[in-house]
């Protein structure tokens, strides 16, 4: 020392961030809500450990999804040490940032798991993820049960296979469904997913149990919808065409039915399925009458309403009735279509007999009706009856009870007719006269008179006895004649003779 003096010097060293560092669990894994204790020992830059506090040291807890914990104490034990108390809300990765005086001590941040707490079946949830909304499902299609397991914190919990449970039932049916084939698996998000594939049209009821007890939401109530229609599984109920009558209403009921037998749907406003991508595919009933050498020919019109309950969400159950009316008796051609696919392997044909005859629309031909002269004193004549309906279509079946009179009209004498019955619905009548004159022919049927009845022709007597008329007639007038020239001749005697008298009188006078 120059100045002969001592002089004593005092180094302050400051705490060094990089030198301090954090023990304790909540540097590495904590659980959920519980509280999680870690210990900041400071150190000089030398690694030399501070026995003293004052240091100002704060620390963060940012979660996977950015969110801060920011209500982390620190407690100054004056010693060098200070201890840290966390209480973490959401499970996960985190990290924790330890600052002394916003620099990070060695190891921050430190990587930090957030353990969930045991799962609470209250906190739990499960979601049925269906191909239509409202839970509604699509037969056929893949049903997805997820099933979230939480703590009392809302954190998801690992889940465990061998404790988690269900249950299937039907609640309502109109078949036998079985046994639903199902798979259980955890997702990577760590959802436990119940798979099922449901093919019968149903209410089911799906409950979902955890150690025993019910998860709430449970149990989810689905209904399952038929799919798209299937031509090969769809029924026509064509019995009520036989017989099919012209003139009155024929009816036949079509059972729509998808590839898994269950009933189709269609709207309530229409008779259109409808599929999962909201297109729709249109049922056609078509009638044509046919034609010789197979052809199609007028098209009749067809009323089509559904038989069937509403199932739902504004369908109904797809069995339709279908109903016509036809006036021709002829053979229809039946075509039922589910878009262009028949549901007919073979052309279906449908016999249209005809109604009941009709007096007024039957025809009447023959000579019988017509004027004729008889024949050696007698006249057979024959007409025919055509037995129509009032549609104008020719009877087959025959069996109809005619009755016809035929009269002479100065005389009031009626004549025997004899009917026959033809095939086809044709009627023979024959009649046989024996006397000239005016004629009148009735025909009627159940009071109702044939069209142009009564009939009224006339009937010559025979030309053989005319000539004989003819000659008596002459012969007659022949000997009137004679018999007037014999009287004048009488006369003009005696008017002679009288003459002749009063010449002699006037003689003998004289």
């Amino acid at each position: 020392i120059e100045c002969g003096r001592r002089h004593v010097c005092i180094l302050q060293r400051s705490t060094h961030a990089q030198a301090c560092k954090a023990v304790g669990e909540a540097t590495c894994c904590v659980q959920a809500g519980k509280k999680s204790k870690f210990k900041i020992i400071a150190a000089y830059e030398d690694g030399e450990r501070v026995d003293q506090g004052g240091d100002r040291f704060s620390a963060l807890l940012f979660y996977e999804d950015g969110n801060c914990e920011c209500n982390i104490f620190v407690d100054d034990n004056f010693d060098g040490t200070y201890d840290g108390e966390l209480i973490a809300q959401h499970a996960g990765e985190a990290r924790l940032w330890i600052l002394l005086d916003g620099v990070h001590i060695q190891g921050s941040p430190y990587h930090v798991k957030i353990e969930p707490q045991e799962i609470s079946c209250k906190d739990c949830f499960v979601v049925c993820k269906t191909s239509r909304e409202n839970s509604y499902h699509e037969a056929g299609q893949m049903m997805f049960v997820m099933v979230y397991l939480r703590d009392k914190f809302n954190n998801p919990c690992k889940p465990d296979l061998a404790r988690i449970k269900h249950s299937i039932t039907v609640a309502e049916s109109s078949r036998e469904v079985g046994e639903i084939e199902t798979n259980m698996e955890i997702d990577k998000t760590g959802a436990v997913v119940l798979t099922m594939e449901p093919t019968i049209r149903a209410n089911y009821l799906i409950d979902v149990l955890f150690d025993g007890s019910q998860l709430p939401g449970c149990p989810l109530e689905v209904e399952v919808f038929p799919t798209e229609i299937s031509p090969d599984k769809c029924l026509v109920d064509d019995k009520g065409l036989e017989p099919c009558v012209a003139g009155q209403a024929s009816s036949f009921t079509v059972k729509l039915v998808d590839k898994y037998g269950n009933d189709g749907a269609i709207f309530k406003d229409g008779y259109v399925q409808e599929f999962m991508d909201h297109t729709s595919v249109p049922l056609t009933v078509k009638l044509n009458q046919s034609l010789p050498g197979g052809g199609v020919g007028e098209a009749l019109e067809v009323d089509i309403v559904s038989l069937g309950m509403f199932l739902g969400s504004g369908h109904q159950r797809a069995t339709l009735m279908a109903t016509f009316t036809a006036f021709k008796a002829n053979k229809l051609v039946l075509q039922v279509n589910i878009g262009r696919t028949s549901l007919f392997k073979t052309t279906r044909t449908i016999q249209v007999l005809p109604a009941s005859t009709s007096a007024l629309y039957s025809k009447i031909t023959g000579d019988g009706l017509t004027s004729g002269s008889l024949r050696s004193g007698i006249l057979e004549r024959t007409f025919a009856i055509e037995a129509r309906d009032e549609y104008d279509n020719k009877s087959s079946k025959g069996g109809d009870s005619w009755d016809i009179s035929l009269e002479h009209k100065e005389t009031k004498e009626r004549v025997e007719v004899a009917v026959a019955e033809e095939q086809g619905g044709t009627y023979k009548c024959s009649y046989q006269v024996t006397r000239a004159g005016e004629f009148s022919l009735a025909v009627t049927l159940n009071s109702e008179q044939v069209c142009e009845s009564p009939y009224v022709f006339k009937i010559s007597p025979d030309p053989a006895e005319l000539v004989r008329l003819r000659h008596l007639e002459q012969q007659s007038r022949i000997e009137r004649e004679r018999r007037v020239q014999e009287r004048r001749k009488a006369e003009e005697r005696r008017k002679m003779e009288g003459q002749a008298a009063q010449r002699k009188e006037k003689e003998e006078e004289k």
